[in-house]
């Protein structure tokens, strides 16, 4: 019976060739244009979705009554991490001032490596924030002291082609010709997609111990550099509203800038960094919502299209239905006979649907 429905089904399709190819084309256009939509979607909600703590993860946003920034003064984050009530773990991600030029001496000559980007001067609470798997050194050790670095699994190859984790320790790699690093630790690549994705970690003390720190504002609490980002975990049970106060506390004490008292800290989600375009966002949460209705509007015009083709065709198919009724053909198998028609028509429009996908997606 199921066989005879299959026959008579694509019977029909090579009778009607040019009302089935509008319904497998339009269909799968459509669904092909929304999907298409809706990976962009779910490519930008990705965002720090794996860190273990991402519901209590935060970073420190300044919002004043001209400007509003996604760095905050670096003396917030010492004070912060002095055993802040609420406070897990705090970190400063500080920016590497432009693209690094690394230089790295092979025997008698020096291989040189430009325009090296995501450089972090940070500190070993990093590593508790955004855990990485280890396959060199260890996280509480590998960014205590100053002038030390940790590569990514990628950079190591960049580097030191073939050389295995372990003997990379040790290695001395020079940045811009004046810093001069020592490797002591070697993590994996993040797989997933972050807004802190670092490919070189040097330890914080190699800046706040030399120089380097006064282009940073290391001491000064009206500095709001987005290049010098403070995260934070909480407790579990601990409010944001709490450390909010806490800080407003903290820069009412130790600020003293013509604007402080007009100068507003607070928490801003891990999950909002992304989609937030007031405080360095690549992607507009609005833009996102846009998407999503214009993905809706895609399928729905497919659907309505086919709809109105297949009722405009059900008045050219009513004596078919007649003479099959008049034979015998019960209700039950004409029913039958319209889903196994459906069901061909979308498994034809899902295959090509299938085919635009890979063809666009490489």
């Amino acid at each position: 019976m199921f066989k005879n429905h299959v026959i008579s089904a694509f019977r029909h399709f090579k009778k009607n060739k040019v009302t089935t190819i509008i319904n497998v084309i339009g269909l799968s256009m459509g669904l092909t244009a929304a999907l298409f939509v809706f990976l962009v979607i779910e490519y930008n909600f990705s965002f720090d979705r794996y860190e273990p703590a991402k519901d209590r993860m935060y970073r420190v946003v300044v919002e004043s009554p001209s400007s509003k920034s996604a760095g905050a003064p670096l003396p917030l984050y010492l004070k912060l991490a002095q055993n802040t009530t609420g406070v897990e773990n705090v970190t400063a991600i500080l920016a590497y001032n432009g693209n690094a030029n690394v230089s790295i001496s092979e025997g008698s000559s020096v291989k040189i490596l430009k325009g090296q980007s995501d450089t972090y001067y940070t500190d070993t609470a990093y590593f508790r924030l955004f855990p990485h798997s280890w396959l060199a050194g260890s996280a509480p050790n590998a960014l205590r002291l100053a002038n030390q670095i940790v590569l990514t699994e990628s950079r190591l190859e960049r580097y030191f082609p073939g050389l295995q984790p372990g003997s990379a320790l040790g290695k001395v790699i020079v940045l811009d010709d004046s810093i001069h690093l020592t490797v002591t630790g070697v993590v994996e690549d993040l797989l997933a997609n972050s807004a802190f994705d670092g490919k070189l970690f040097i330890s914080l003390p190699t800046m706040s111990q030399s120089n380097l720190r006064h282009g940073y504002d290391w001491d000064k609490w009206g500095s709001f550099n987005s290049n010098a980002q403070t995260l934070l975990s909480l407790k579990p049970g601990a409010r944001p509203d709490v450390i909010n106060a806490q800080m407003a506390t903290i820069m009412k004490t130790f600020s003293d800038g013509p604007n402080s008292a007009k100068t507003i800290l607070r928490l801003q989600p891990l999950s909002d960094v992304h989609t937030n375009t007031d405080f360095d966002g690549t992607m507009d949460k609005s833009v996102i919502e846009r998407l999503i209705l214009l993905a809706t509007v895609l399928v729905l015009l497919g659907a309505i299209n086919f709809i109105n083709l297949a009722t405009a065709e059900s008045t050219l198919r009513a004596r078919e239905v007649g003479i099959k009724k008049v034979l015998g053909s019960s209700r039950r198998s004409l029913v039958l006979q319209c889903l196994v028609e459906t069901g061909l028509l979308m498994l034809m429009t899902t295959c090509l649907c299938l085919v635009l996908i890979l063809f666009g997606l490489n």
